[in-house]
């Protein structure tokens, strides 16, 4: 309301952090980003969006209507990772879940009314803002389809999904069925239909070569095969591997 205010975005240290991983590779361009204040904590927050390209190489193996087939692949560090090899990172939803946790257990330990009153007030605060992230997403998603001239989105499975991805929280079961949900309406008006697959082996199947190996994963967000040494982000592995099939 006084006018511009101009500050210095003052990185941390380089190290496991999403700034090091994010902001300090080149392979990363700043998409936009998004300034919040938290009343709550009188603290400001700036969530920065990046994405990288990588290197597409489906697979020639399947039949002709697999080229028409986005694949999305779920999960926790990388909320959704797209056949077409775009990233949209966990990172930003992730922090503000448990930047919710924590602030919710200080007022449950308050355990006045007013405490009480201040818990509801931010679980309503939280939904919408966890809706409006996924909203984003889901817009962002629908136009890759629209760009590579697809007529499907193929999901993974969410059932038991939870299972499926260490860490994940009854909260992002119910994010990755919101984000589905609302890929699938607004897909329907651009004539994409959005569809759920078994994602069954395609964790730890190349996506070059087809050899299948619990060696094939050493972690997470890593793939490499152990067979044609192949690779790749284990998402964008997995989910040009479930297109494929």
């Amino acid at each position: 309301m006084n006018g511009r205010i101009e500050a210095e975005y003052v990185l941390p240290p380089e190290g496991d952090n999403p700034q090091t991983k994010y902001l300090r590779d080149d392979d990363y361009e700043v998409t936009g980003a998004t300034l919040q204040y938290r009343d709550e904590t009188d603290t400001f927050f700036l969530h920065i969006g990046t994405k990288a390209d990588v290197e597409s190489e489906i697979p020639d193996e399947g039949d002709a209507e697999n080229s028409t087939v986005l694949g999305v692949d779920l999960g926790i560090e990388q909320i959704a990772v797209t056949s077409t090899g775009m990233f949209w990172s966990g990172d930003s939803l992730n922090h503000r879940r448990r930047e919710y946790e924590r602030v919710r257990g200080e007022l449950q330990r308050t355990g006045t009314e007013s405490a009480h009153r201040t818990i509801e007030r931010m679980g309503d605060r939280e939904t919408r803002w966890v809706e409006d992230y996924l909203h984003r997403i889901s817009k962002a998603l629908v136009q890759e389809p629209v760009a590579h001239g697809c007529d499907r989105i193929a999901f993974e499975e969410l059932t038991d999904i939870r299972d499926r991805l260490p860490g994940a929280k009854k909260f992002h079961a119910w994010a990755f069925r919101r984000l589905y949900d609302y890929t699938a309406y607004k897909a329907e008006a651009e004539g994409i239909d959005a569809t759920q697959v078994d994602p069954a082996y395609t964790s730890k199947r190349c996506s070059k070569c087809g050899t299948t190996l619990d060696e094939n994963r050493p972690s997470q967000s890593k793939f490499r095969c152990q067979k044609c040494g192949y690779e790749v982000n284990a998402d964008y592995n997995a989910v040009v591997r479930s297109r494929a099939t």
